[in-house]
């Protein structure tokens, strides 16, 4: 799923002209890619994040059960440190982790059940995979699960320093991503009452 990014490196920005700005530009790439979708003609809701946070290793964003495996951490270059959570909005809820250590590592985790955002998602199939039993799709950082009140869409971004440091500790650092991102994937699907799945592949 493509996505707009902005990274504000000096100053301030103000919330609502940043949301503008960047609906904008979202809505000239969907135009320009041929799905464009009447979602994009206003702003988003705005929801102020929780201010940050120290990371609780064994409840990882908040999340009950939600730890990152021991694979994923290393010692004095990529550990839990610190993390910011945004859940006031309706439909989306996200969290920034920062991993304290040398490689100066982040990563993040997101669920939403926004309409819009799900179906953007199921457009891009490369890499998803069936789930068993009918419970939805999924991919190394993406996946959506039919869940009771409709469909979830998860995902994980990790920096690229952190995907880095993982290289360069394991020869297969994809497994140690699919086996982080499922480790959110089966502590938060119960907090959108969604199927149980198993994500990791071995």
């Amino acid at each position: 799923m493509s996505a707009v990014e902005a990274t504000v490196t000096k100053g301030e920005a103000d919330p609502e002209g940043l949301a503008r700005l960047l609906t904008r530009v979202a809505r000239k790439v969907a135009a320009d890619a041929g799905c464009a979708t009447p979602a994009l003609k206003e702003s988003p809701e705005l929801a102020p994040p929780d201010d940050v946070g120290t990371t609780d290793v064994g409840k990882v964003c908040g999340v009950p059960g939600f730890s990152l495996p021991d694979d994923a951490v290393i010692t004095g270059v990529a550990e839990p440190d610190q993390e910011q959570v945004s859940k006031d909005a309706e439909d989306v809820w996200a969290c920034d982790l920062a991993l304290a250590g040398s490689a100066g590592g982040a990563v993040s985790f997101a669920a939403t059940s926004d309409r819009d955002m799900v179906d953007a998602a199921l457009q891009d199939t490369y890499g998803f995979r069936e789930l068993p039993d009918g419970h939805g799709v999924a991919s190394l950082d993406q996946a959506v699960l039919h869940c009771a009140e409709g469909d979830v869409h998860f995902a994980v971004h990790w920096n690229s320093e952190y995907t880095g440091a993982l290289s360069d500790r394991h020869d297969r650092a994809s497994k140690v991503r699919g086996d982080t991102f499922a480790a959110f994937v089966a502590s938060a699907a119960g907090l959108y009452s969604c199927p149980d799945v198993t994500l990791a592949e071995s």
